[in-house]
């Protein structure tokens, strides 16, 4: 048992008494969400296709909630299945099986939130990356970023692991990502994590030059290149183009490379200084360099 739920168990039998109660469907459709709640638009069309809610079921009707003082109730666990029954691509039953938490405030909601999804969703890092994305306002269009492919990127971008900060790392880049998802980051554009890594990092220090850089990387000429020589956008496009044709982008030591390798071609740019062309080996900068100039 985690320790969140001995602590709520213990009021059991005290002031707090956790209860259960039938609700109408058209209650609980009403009832506000979780402010973390994880993409559940993604998780009911996996389950569509999965088959895992073609039917309604017996144990689709058991939902948990929690109540604050005030009587106002939030959704703990049921998120994707009150999506289905109020868009109407699930067969909605007439009542629910609700069981009510008493909570103090949305943090205790937050952890119970945590606590029912780790259990039974098995929640990802991905899944709680666009909840922290969703709760301070950030709401992804690109479906790379839907998908929560930036978390290794953060990850280099601070040389921390994202689980062990993820509200702080998320809140520290907000800005960064919500530039990121406007690049549409896909491979075809030439996006790898250490390049969305360097994205990040430029443009939480330099935003200006940063949307300059990467708007340029994604255009069709991709930066300047006049045939001997290129600017560090262009050079950036050609080095990542030969990784990915050696097959050297993943994994976590190609990660911190190809950021490096970012962040210099980023700093040759800013400086007005061109590659020789065509590319042959590539210079590195590292973050604490980069972050120190």
């Amino acid at each position: 048992m985690t320790a969140v739920l001995q602590k709520f168990l213990s009021k059991i039998s005290t002031q707090m008494p956790v209860k259960a109660e039938m609700l109408p469907i058209d209650d609980f459709l009403e009832i506000e969400n979780c402010p973390v709640q994880r993409d559940t638009e993604r998780n009911l069309a996996r389950g569509l296709e999965q088959g895992r809610f073609k039917n309604l079921h017996v144990t689709h009707l058991n939902i948990h909630l929690g109540e604050f003082p005030d009587g106002k109730r939030m959704v703990l666990d049921g998120h994707t299945r009150q999506y289905g029954w109020g868009s109407g691509l699930m067969k909605r039953p007439d009542m629910v099986l609700a069981t009510i938490y008493p909570v103090q405030n949305v943090e205790e909601a937050k952890d119970l939130y945590y606590t029912f999804n780790h259990k039974a969703c098995s929640e990802t890092n991905v899944d709680i990356a666009f909840g922290l994305a969703r709760e301070i306002g950030i709401d992804f269009k690109s479906a790379v970023m839907r998908r929560g492919s930036y978390v290794s990127a953060m990850q280099a971008a601070t040389s921390e692991a994202y689980a062990n900060n993820r509200p702080a790392m998320t809140e520290k880049f907000r800005e960064p990502l919500i530039f990121l998802d406007t690049l549409n980051p896909i491979a075809s554009r030439g996006f790898s994590a250490g390049v969305m890594a360097a994205v990040l990092v430029t443009y939480a220090k330099y935003p200006d030059i940063a949307k300059s850089f990467w708007e340029s990387y994604v255009s069709d000429s991709h930066g300047g290149n006049s045939g001997t020589q290129a600017d560090g956008v262009h050079a950036l496009w050609a080095r990542v183009a030969q990784r990915r044709a050696d097959n050297a982008l993943g994994g976590g030591s190609n990660v911190k490379r190809v950021m490096e390798e970012s962040l210099h071609a980023f700093e040759k740019y800013r400086n007005g200084s061109l590659f020789n062309m065509p590319v042959g080996r590539f210079c590195t900068l590292t973050l604490s360099d980069f972050i120190a100039r």
